[in-house]
């Protein structure tokens, strides 16, 4: 594991003891109550976020419980203790196969994949670049990508065509500002920050949390730009577990379908 001095960012973000100062910070803790809690001393616990002492897993683990670090997150905790990138996808040159961009032309709703947590747009089916024109892959390059944040936070039809535009910015920029703590080089952060300067909305979302209702909201209210029906889709984002790929698919699904439409095997659908 890295000793880093929490003072310090370091090339790629936070230092360990930087991070779980922040963490106790949210909590309202001092380094006495987190002492007492961990059952040493506050010496101890103040030597970790000096970067004077490595806690081991079992340590690590239990700071995690004690500030309330959910799963997820868990991973970039352990992506910056150990320096590896366990957290999110770093979408290597060749990540996109052939067959995942099968994959993602036969759905049937918008689905486009992403290099994370920058949310650098790799590739889109047809039906993303119909109901997102602004996202549309080719308006990038190939040594960079179009990024979804920059482009929804400045794109005037965004707000038009998203309903809850706003709310879904949010989520997208926490998750940058969360997630590249462990791997992604701040300088990539400031950037992506400072190409949505311009937009009215700038500082609500990136100088304000966003709230819980909204991280757990995964909801999207989509106006078709040809016959501007509001239709609310789930949005999921999935990664590929065998075999593995540094590349997350983003994809909507129409919540309420017309039944007109739908597909009738699904009501053959078997639960365990």
């Amino acid at each position: 594991m890295r000793a880093d001095s929490p003072e310090s960012e370091g090339p790629h973000g936070i230092s360990l003891g930087a991070y779980l100062k922040r963490e106790r910070l949210r909590h309202g803790m001092t380094q006495r109550a987190v002492a007492e809690a961990l059952h040493m001393s506050r010496s101890g616990y103040e030597k970790i976020e000096n970067g004077q002492r490595l806690p081991h897993p079992g340590m690590l683990n239990a700071l995690a419980v004690l500030f309330e670090i959910p799963v997820n997150r868990r991973r970039v905790l352990w992506s910056i203790a150990t320096g590896d990138d366990l957290s999110v996808s770093a979408a290597a040159e060749g990540s996109v196969t052939d067959g995942m961009l099968a994959f993602m032309r036969n759905l049937r709703g918008p689905a486009s994949l992403h290099q994370v947590p920058e949310n650098n747009i790799l590739a889109a089916n047809a039906v993303a670049c119909r109901l997102f024109p602004w996202l549309d892959p080719r308006l990038g390059a190939p040594d960079r990508p179009l990024n979804v944040i920059v482009a929804t936070m400045n794109e005037p039809r965004a707000s038009e065509y998203l309903v809850n535009w706003a709310d879904f910015v949010h989520r997208l920029v926490w998750a940058l500002t969360e997630y590249s703590l462990a791997n992604t080089p701040v300088e990539r952060v400031r950037e992506i920050r400072e190409a949505c300067r311009s937009s009215p909305e700038f500082d609500r979302i990136w100088n304000t949390p966003c709230p819980r209702e909204i991280l757990a909201d995964d909801s999207l209210l989509l106006r078709d730009p040809a016959t501007g029906v509001v239709t609310e889709y789930q949005m999921d984002c999935l990664r590929w577990a065998f075999p593995n790929r540094d590349v997350e698919l983003f994809s909507l699904t129409p919540r309420y379908p017309d039944p007109a439409t739908a597909d009738p095997d699904t009501s053959n659908i078997v639960l365990w």
